[in-house]
C-alpha cells in the first residue's frame, strides 16, 4: 500500500488534482471478518480542495456526492 500511494503522488500534480484513499469495509483491524462492518473506516485526502471534500464526508455514503460537489463547482446551497 506505500509503495502504491507513494508512486500515485509522486506522479500526480496536487496543485491541480485532489487524490482520496477510502476504506468501506470497516474490518480492517480485523481482516478475518469477510464482510463489510459498521465500523469507523479511514479517508485520506491529498492535494488541492482536500479541505472542501473532507468537510463533507461524514461517512462513506458521503464520498461520492462530495467528490460530484468539488469536481462541478456545486457549493450545495442550491444556486
Amino acid at each position: 500500500m506505500d509503495a502504491f500511494v507513494d508512486s500515485a503522488l509522486a506522479h500526480l500534480d496536487l496543485e491541480h488534482t485532489v487524490l482520496l484513499l477510502a476504506s468501506d469495509h470497516g474490518n480492517i483491524e480485523d481482516v478475518s471478518i469477510p464482510g463489510h462492518t459498521s465500523n469507523l473506516t479511514p479517508t485520506v485526502l491529498w492535494g488541492k480542495g482536500r479541505e472542501a471534500v473532507g468537510s463533507a464526508i461524514t461517512s462513506i455514503a458521503d464520498t461520492a456526492p462530495a467528490l460530484i460537489r468539488f469536481l462541478t463547482g456545486d457549493s450545495g446551497t442550491g444556486n
